[in-house]
């Protein structure tokens, strides 16, 4: 990339704030005070000290990287700045220092820098909490330990492939495909960007070739599911289920949910552009059942997040224990959280909905059908859920001995 150069200044607080980041790429300014101190500015906002001067004896400049502002001072990085000035004016390679020292490092150590770096500056935040999460479970264990720098394309070859006879900590049965693929993928980022000296060992290493998912609750199940929700004894995490089989929303937008987002008037829910998969802003209609459901919630509110807790992100952040509840009680069998929102677009297409309608309620988004998608309003969509949701609540009514009739799932 070609270094854009925005001049020279006195760095102080009051200018370094004052910084307009770059459309795209980083700028670099240089400090007036502290000779080889400069700062570099990226697209996000993101303000590093660097030092950076020519070495005589390597015939080259050399770049340390010496922190993050505001976190390091302004003082403190023209003292780091002037210890490795001096250090390559005597012929020190700082550059070459720190690949080494980074060789010697254990991928747990990379990675939690990874964590703290990349995930941090970015304000991946999201990203995060799943990768930390994968990683933990399934990479650590077998490679956590090892040196940086020994880990080979064979090893993580070796070990992508065995994750799929490994027992899952909880619930039973193997690694999925897809998850195999996202520790590999967890791998492979932590390289490209808080190791990008070293050569990737995960960069050549294929990904398992993954099966769309096509579950969904059949009718005698949806009439169990029912059933459990309705005995669940955490009210949170049964309004929690209720709300999003009913509006068909991702697990996640779901836990974050904001009255700030709700319109009751309108019965419309409108998920943020950066909260949004697709980045884009997603509005969901609300049935008659969910805002029932959000209105008895809203009566007795006491934070900006439908689904409150205590924890550092504000809202719910893990139903998997209370999904483990419903399943148990209800008698479900390989049935997941994600296949909620599954149940919702399969409905809405055995009640005759089409594709792009289906699509628009679930927030899908694809080259061929976002022009569709575009000409379309809120109200086939809502009339779709209407009618999906009629045929799952009907299933309450079932007799017990109704047997599950083969339907055909909507895409995922």
């Amino acid at each position: 990339m070609t270094e854009k150069l925005d001049g020279k200044t006195k760095f102080t607080d009051t200018r370094l704030l004052a910084l307009t980041p770059p459309e795209a790429g980083r700028a670099y300014y240089t400090d007036t005070t502290q000779p080889g101190l400069r700062l570099q500015i990226t697209s996000a906002g993101t303000i590093t000290f660097q030092c950076r001067a020519w070495s005589s004896e390597h015939k080259r400049p050399i770049t340390q990287t010496l922190g993050r502002y505001p976190t390091l001072p302004i003082a403190t990085a023209r003292k780091l700045a002037a210890e490795a000035l001096a250090r390559i004016q005597r012929g020190a390679d700082l550059e070459q220092e720190r690949r080494d020292k980074q060789a010697e490092q254990t991928l747990n150590a990379a990675f939690q820098r990874h964590m703290n770096e990349y995930a941090a500056a970015h304000n991946r935040e999201k990203y995060r909490i799943t990768t930390e999460g994968i990683y933990r479970q399934h990479v650590q264990p077998a490679l956590g330990s090892k040196k940086v720098s020994e880990i080979s394309p064979a090893m993580v070859e070796a070990w992508h492939r065995g994750l799929l006879t490994k027992k899952r900590l909880r619930g039973g049965g193997t690694i999925s495909k897809a998850t195999a693929n996202r520790a590999l993928a967890a791998i492979r980022s932590l390289y490209n960007h808080t190791l990008p000296s070293l050569p990737n060992p995960a960069a050549g290493c294929k990904q398992f070739r993954e099966t769309s998912r096509a579950r969904f609750l059949q009718p005698a199940e949806l009439k169990a599911f029912f059933a459990a929700v309705a005995e669940e004894p955490n009210r949170d995490m049964a309004e929690y289920f209720m709300l999003s089989i009913l509006t068909g929303a991702r697990r996640a937008n779901v836990l974050g949910m904001r009255w700030a987002d709700l319109d009751f008037n309108l019965a419309l829910w409108t998920v943020p552009a950066d909260e949004s998969k697709n980045h884009e802003h997603l509005q969901i209609p609300l049935l008659p059942e969910a805002i029932a459901i959000l209105m008895e919630r809203k009566r007795r509110a006491t934070s900006i997040f439908v689904f409150p807790s205590h924890g550092k992100t504000g809202h719910l952040q893990e139903p998997k224990r209370g999904w483990q509840r419903i399943c148990e009680h209800a008698g479900l069998k390989d049935v997941r959280i994600h296949d909620l929102r599954r149940t919702m677009g399969s409905y809405m297409t055995i009640g005759g909905a089409s594709t792009a309608i289906t699509g628009k309620a679930l927030g899908h988004k694809s080259q061929q059908a976002t022009a569709i998608y575009a000409r379309l309003n809120l109200d086939p969509v809502r009339s779709s859920m209407e009618t999906a949701v009629g045929l799952m609540l009907a299933t309450s009514k079932l007799p017990e001995e109704e047997k599950i009739i083969p339907l055909e799932a909507s895409k995922k």
